[in-house]
């Protein structure tokens, strides 16, 4: 039976597809997640450069987005389906901003954290792919992965507000935890234990 409407789950999934939503149409936006997106992006760089000189350079964008994906993956693999959903905000959001990084590849105009002398990640990789003067319809794929997410999310956060039940069951409907059954051995097994004989017994045997 389908449980009532979840009014604070409905209200945080539209607070935050609200506050996202103008990076559909606004993809110079540069928010409050897009500071915590820099830091784990710059945090990248470092963790996978002993895989390379390319993966050092990727190594930002993809921690900016293995991040998020692994709490999504979490959170459903946990029974925490709404909170997945959630989560899958940040992960389009991020989209949107690596896209936004990506369409900067041959413009160079986006302040970049080192200064004017470091690196541009997706100039670099653009170029090593040949890919430089498609970075426009690189960064449109990326930024179009991004809202189908969006998307994903907000259908999926809904939902879990409208009907919780849809995604994440009642603390009673869930089996309890209980400990494995301990199979008897059906093995007859010999009986160690040392005799005792008592004084009775003693008398009798005389």
């Amino acid at each position: 039976m389908p449980r009532t409407l979840h009014t604070g789950r409905l209200a945080l999934a539209l607070l935050v597809a609200g506050y996202l939503a103008s990076y559909l149409w606004n993809p110079h936006r540069f928010g409050l997640l897009d500071h915590l997106d820099l830091a784990i992006h710059e945090a990248g760089h470092p963790l996978f450069a002993p895989l390379g000189t390319f993966m050092g350079m990727a190594g930002g964008t993809l921690l900016q987005l293995i991040v998020p994906a692994a709490f999504v993956v979490y959170f459903w693999q946990t029974g925490q389906r709404w909170s997945a959903f959630v989560v899958v905000f940040w992960l389009a959001q991020s989209l949107f901003n690596v896209s936004r990084y990506a369409a900067d590849a041959r413009a160079q105009l986006l302040p970049l954290v080192g200064g004017e002398y470091v690196l541009h990640d997706w100039n670099w990789m653009l170029g090593r792919l040949g890919l430089l003067e498609r970075d426009q319809q690189v960064a449109a794929a990326i930024r179009a992965s991004g809202g189908a997410l969006y998307l994903v999310a907000l259908a999926g956060s809904v939902v879990g507000a409208l009907d919780p039940a849809r995604l994440d069951p009642r603390p009673d409907e869930q089996p309890a935890l209980r400990p494995p059954p301990i199979e008897a051995d059906a093995r007859p097994t010999a009986d160690t234990r040392r005799p005792v004989v008592t004084a009775a017994r003693w008398r009798e045997g005389e």
